[in-house]
Order: structure tokens, then sequence, then C-alpha cells
């Protein structure tokens, strides 16, 4: 009887913040401290600083990082980079751009294939957010001018709920309790993640962890 795929998720509003949570699940499933960080969501943004602080965390922890832009490839070069790594963290930014990205990369199907394979999947903010079945509720945070809305908000759906990240920060508050009223009436599940949480999903199991 062959292993059984092991199934990994975390999905924090800063990522970095639980790298040595994810360095312990690699260290005990014998996982080379190798990730790719994708950073495709904070293309939209000048200022990169929260961005690069995230990427520093995993560094500390002991993590070899590998920076891919998802837009400056061809879905040909994304899925030979997926192939490759066994580790992947989704940064954080705006993530309907992130969502447009993958959509016209075509990568969709190939992020949840690797992941149904076994690869682990880290969300940042936006990766955490496109892990759910849809990101409607995302509309609310659209800071873009002049956006065509998308065709379909269907996102990863690699989990069945929604993430609220940087839950508490005041400058959030109107805008996350639309979220709140429009999840209310679809009767959908959200998660409200402070700074300082995080949900961890290994195999059948979810936990939250500060």
């Amino acid at each position: 009887m062959s292993e059984k795929t092991m199934k990994y998720i975390l999905l924090a509003s800063i990522a970095g913040n639980f790298a040595n949570n994810l360095r312990s699940i690699c260290e005990a499933k014998g996982i080379v401290l190798q990730a790719l960080f994708i950073t495709t969501a904070a293309n939209p943004y000048k200022e990169k600083q929260w961005m690069e602080d995230d990427i520093a965390l995993f560094t500390s922890a002991g993590f070899s990082i590998e920076r891919v832009d998802i837009a400056g490839l061809t879905k040909e070069e994304f899925v030979l980079q997926l192939s490759k790594t066994t580790i992947c963290i989704m940064g954080g930014g705006n993530p309907i751009y992130l969502l447009e990205v993958i959509t016209e990369k075509d990568v969709m199907s190939s992020l949840q294939k690797r992941v149904a394979e076994g690869m682990l999947y880290v969300g940042s903010s936006a990766g955490a957010v496109i892990t759910s079945p849809n990101i409607k509720l995302e509309k609310h945070f659209e800071d873009r001018t002049e956006v065509t809305p998308l065709d379909s908000y269907d996102s990863l759906g690699l989990v069945n709920f929604q993430v609220l990240p940087h839950w508490g920060k005041p400058s959030y508050e109107k805008e996350y309790m639309q979220m709140l009223q429009d999840a209310y009436r679809n009767k959908e599940t959200v998660i409200p993640l402070r700074d300082d949480q995080a949900i961890e999903i290994l195999d059948d199991k979810m936990r939250l962890i500060t």
C-alpha cells in the first residue's frame, strides 16, 4: 500500500511570523528548507517593505528563498518552477490582481494539482485569501482605478472558508464590516486572523495557532 500524500496548508496575515512552525514540519518530514516565494500580489504597489520583512522572517528561520513573479513568466515556465519545489509561499498584496494573473496565465489547476500532490502551501495575506472557493468579498477592498471586473471570482478552493487577514486594524474596519454583512447574507464562512494568528492544516486536522 502506498503512503498517503501529506497535505499541509498554512494561512496567515504575515506568514513569516510562523516560519518556525513551517520549519518544524519540514524537519519532521525530511523536507529541504527551500521555497518559492511568489511576489505577484505585490506588483500593484510601489512600497513593498512589508513583503521584504515577510521574506526576511523566512530567511532568518533558515529557508532558502527563490522569488518568482507569475506575471513575468509563461505558463510553461511557471509550471516547471512549481514542479521543482516542495514549498510554495504565496505572498501578500492585492488578491484580486493575483487572481487576475493566475487566471490569465492559466495556472490555477497547476497550483491545485501540486498541492494535491503534497506541495506545502503557505499563504501570506492575499496568498491566504485566494485559497477560498471565491474572493467576491474582496471587491470591497479593490483600490485600483479603471479595473475591469473579472468574469469569475472563483479561486483556488483549497479550503472551504474565507480568510480575513489583518483583523483588528482600524483602517480595515469599514471594509470588513461590509464583507461580513455580505458573507452573512450569502451564508459563507469567514475566519478573521490577527497578524499574530494563523490557520495550520495538516492532512485532515485544522488548528488556529498564535
